[in-house]
């Protein structure tokens, strides 16, 4: 197995497993159950209803007011779960299909690789997004402590943890969105050095094979100017003794 093909299998497994957990944290801030709680603490102690409170929970976790209805029967986390396994899915086709096509380097040549060079970049733009959108993301409420801590030592607590795991959200997601829209990146500079180190060797096997030929041709040309100078020695000298025979004899 060639490096660079060992390379890209590399980064296709790296691709794979940064990917599944890029998605699983980018769903994480749907935590339906804890708004609630929110909601229900605010009522509790008598802080409900305070839309300036409430509602930097609701844009940091899941709005919450969308889930109030007991109509819907698939809620915001259910679709961004199936849209994520959809996602991932397409890109790992793509991404494993651009790769797979380099593992045969004399079949279909330089359209194999600009096939894979055209589904990898399908997946950079989408990378690209996600790495945008890390960089958007929401980490934090803006809120004093005194807005935010307000409950009993236990629920306090709880909030604590779940700002600090919205805050290392966004780190992790932005360090995998930076590694995956690299990673792709990389795999079609390879792919683009592998088509280029391909025509090169493509190219000195032609000229080595021409080379003997073209050799060949001059020797077969060199014997048959051989043969050729041969015969028209052997014609001359043969005119030069019928001339000599024909020649008259003077007696005088």
């Amino acid at each position: 197995m060639r490096v660079i093909l060992l390379i890209l299998f590399i980064l296709l497994i790296a691709e794979f497993v940064v990917l599944a957990f890029f998605l699983k944290k980018r769903i994480v801030k749907y935590d339906q159950d804890f708004v609630r709680k929110l909601h229900d603490k605010m009522k509790e102690y008598g802080h409900y209803p305070n839309p300036d409170i409430f509602n930097e929970f609701e844009e940091l976790f899941v709005k919450y007011r969308e889930k109030e209805s007991e109509k819907a029967d698939i809620g915001d986390d259910s679709v961004e779960t199936i849209a994520s396994i959809f996602t991932y899915v397409e890109f790992a086709v793509f991404m494993l299909i651009g790769v797979l096509l380099q593992t045969c380097r004399d079949c279909l040549k330089i359209c194999r690789g600009v096939f894979s060079l055209i589904l990898l970049a399908f997946c950079t733009w989408p990378m690209v997004k996600y790495l945008i959108e890390s960089i958007m993301t929401k980490y934090k409420v803006n809120l004093s402590d005194s807005q935010i801590y307000m409950y009993d030592s236990e629920f306090n607590k709880e909030i604590k943890k779940k700002l600090n795991m919205m805050f290392k959200r966004k780190i992790y997601m932005i360090a995998f969105s930076i590694f995956l829209t690299l990673s792709v990146i990389a795999q079609i500079i390879l792919i683009i050095i592998d088509i280029i180190l391909f025509k090169k060797k493509e190219n000195i096997m032609n000229n080595n094979n021409i080379q003997p030929q073209i050799a060949a041709n001059q020797e077969t040309e060199r014997e048959l100017n051989h043969q050729n100078n041969g015969n028209a020695v052997q014609i001359y000298n043969r005119q030069d003794i019928v001339n000599t025979e024909e020649a008259p004899v003077n007696n005088n």
